[in-house]
C-alpha cells in the first residue's frame, strides 16, 4: 500500500503535480476547504463495488485518497487497485494527522 506524509502532500500540492485528491468521508463530513481540488465520493458508494464517479478519472492518475483517520482510504484503495488504478495512496494518518502536523 502506498502512503503519504502530510508533508510529502503539501510538496506535491505547492509544485502543482496533478493530483486527484478524493476524499472518502460521507458527504456531512466532506469539507472542501481541507483541499480546494479535493473530490467527495462517500465510502457508501462503494458498497456496489466501483461508482460512477470514477468514469472521469483514468486509471493512471495518481489518486490520493484522504478520510478522517485513514481507515476508509485504505479499503477504498484496495477496491480501485482491484478495478485497475495503479496509482493509488492514502494520506498517513488521513485529516487528523494532516491538521496534526499543522496543516489546513
Amino acid at each position: 500500500m502506498r502512503i503519504i506524509t502530510p508533508t510529502q502532500l503539501d510538496s506535491k500540492l505547492s509544485g502543482k503535480e496533478s493530483i486527484t485528491i478524493i476524499d472518502v468521508n460521507e458527504a456531512e463530513d466532506f469539507d472542501s476547504d481541507n483541499f480546494s481540488s479535493a473530490i467527495n465520493i462517500p465510502f457508501s458508494k462503494f458498497s456496489k463495488g466501483l461508482p460512477e464517479d470514477f468514469e472521469k478519472i483514468e486509471e493512471y492518475d495518481e489518486i490520493v485518497l484522504v478520510d478522517d483517520n485513514g481507515d476508509l482510504s485504505r479499503k477504498i484503495a484496495t477496491e480501485l487497485r482491484k478495478n485497475g488504478f495503479t496509482k493509488v495512496t492514502i494520506l498517513e494518518g488521513g485529516l487528523q494527522n494532516w491538521y496534526a502536523q499543522g496543516y489546513e
